[in-house]
């Protein structure tokens, strides 16, 4: 639950105090505060406080810093800071390249290496993007020789992995699905309804849940992009997803995650970012690939 806000001086960091908490979080997350935030990170902060019992900002600062709970309360702070915004089947030219290009595409290679085609979803928040991915496997399976796929999810945030696992969706989770919109070319379009219908139970007060074939096919991960050893302990994929989380990242932060997600990729894997995200003016081993309505950027050796 977010905290609450009040024009109360006791939801005022000093200058001091705030620079000391932004940088602290920035340099192990990679999340900037801007300085138009600084009341609603206030109001966080005193509510952290409050439930610590800490008389002031420095002394919750000492905490993160130094406190052996630390590493819990800093991911915590995180967990408010990030913008867990998504749905299902957001920017669907790029899920949908998946499966009509790159997964045909690998199909060969992988059949001689005998194993599945690996795609992870970076920044998965609640769930709805790998879930995405499911359905959509099932969707053109039958029009496209593919091979098997594994869908990883991975976000810092343990609280919406927790949703995530749950499988549980509310009305917004489903607000942009129409099969016209999304180009699902199929004599049967995708609509909001035939997708309650085919994959989820529905619930009271308007929700949804996910069939357990379905969860069961998604495996998730509590993961900073920023932290070579946690993303290489997932593995290799051979496509990844990393939509709309760099636009919160300032540029070192940036280059580090990318550096990161270069090696977790195999040779010749591709790199899917959110439509306002852009790697063109950065050397960092990826290529932009034109597909047919979107574009990617595949690895290159360097």
């Amino acid at each position: 639950m977010q905290p609450s806000y009040s024009d109360s001086p006791r939801v005022r960091l000093s200058s001091r105090d705030f620079q000391l908490l932004r940088e602290l979080v920035w340099k192990r997350f990679g999340l900037f505060v801007p300085d138009s935030r600084r009341r609603r990170f206030a109001a966080l902060v005193f509510d952290r406080l409050n439930h610590l019992r800490m008389p002031e900002p420095i002394d919750y600062y000492h905490y993160l810093l130094w406190n052996e709970g630390r590493d819990q309360e800093i991911t915590r702070l995180a967990e408010f800071l990030a913008n867990h915004e998504t749905y299902f089947l957001r920017e669907p030219a790029q899920l949908v390249a998946l499966f009509t290009e790159l997964a045909p595409a690998f199909a060969r290679r992988l059949r001689e290496e005998s194993r599945s085609l690996r795609v992870l979803s970076l920044g998965c928040s609640s769930g709805e993007e790998p879930y995405s991915m499911a359905m959509l496997e099932r969707f053109y399976r039958a029009e496209h020789l593919a091979p098997s796929l594994e869908i990883h999810g991975a976000d810092l945030c343990r609280g919406v992995l927790s949703v995530a696992a749950k499988g549980i969706y509310g009305a917004s989770s489903f607000r942009k699905i129409e099969g016209s919109r999304a180009g699902l070319h199929s004599p049967s379009p995708i609509s909001v309804q035939g997708l309650k219908r085919k994959y989820f139970d529905p619930l009271p007060h308007d929700h949804y849940k996910l069939r357990d074939s379905l969860r069961r096919v998604v495996r998730f991960h509590a993961v900073n992009i920023l932290s070579g050893p946690e993303m290489y302990l997932m593995g290799r994929y051979d496509v990844i997803f990393c939509r709309n989380v760099f636009i919160y990242f300032e540029e070192s932060m940036l280059l580090q995650a990318l550096r990161n997600i270069y090696t977790s990729l195999h040779a010749g894997g591709y790199l899917f970012l959110g439509q306002s995200e852009s790697l063109l003016g950065r050397e960092q081993g990826f290529e932009p690939v034109p597909l047919q309505n979107t574009l990617a950027y595949r690895k290159v050796e360097r």
